[in-house]
């Protein structure tokens, strides 16, 4: 079950960067939702605002200029994957892109949120004194650890 929160939908990046600046730690950016909201209902996360970016033009989509290639962080993994820009240019991207989740993961996922999702280990999502949640082991080094990320 998952804590109350508030939810806000600031219409600039300027708005959703004063709000974001208020209380360190207690407020938490949301666009696609897919870790968060998962990491929210394990109880390992509990902001009590979430500010959404999903909507700003200015963080959504891929910008090809000579020699440059701009994605922001709320793209979605389904439009790096489909697109013909980022297929041409940086080829391996799409492909990893392309490996991320299941097809619904990427059609809600944003790239943002991929950089910055915390861990899938089994020992981290289930409250183990582990590295990650204060303690001084990983758990997963030592112990069952298939399909887990050591990083």
């Amino acid at each position: 079950m998952m804590d109350n929160f508030r939810y806000s939908r600031p219409a600039t990046i300027r708005d959703a960067a004063a709000q974001l600046g208020r209380e360190h730690g207690k407020i938490a950016v949301i666009a696609g939702g897919t870790d968060l909201l998962g990491e929210m209902k394990d109880g390992l996360a509990a902001p009590e605002q979430l500010v959404s970016i999903r909507h700003m033009a200015e963080l959504q989509g891929i910008r090809a200029s000579t020699g440059v290639l701009r994605i922001g962080a709320a793209t979605l993994l389904v439009d790096i994957v489909e697109s013909a820009v980022v297929q041409e240019r940086v080829p391996l991207l799409a492909m990893a892109a392309g490996k991320i989740g299941t097809p619904q993961i990427r059609n809600m996922g944003t790239i943002g949120g991929n950089l910055c999702q915390r861990p899938r280990c089994w020992y981290y999502r289930n409250n183990f004194p582990c590295y990650k949640h204060g303690g001084n082991t990983c758990f997963s080094a030592a112990g069952e650890n298939d399909y887990h990320a050591i990083l």
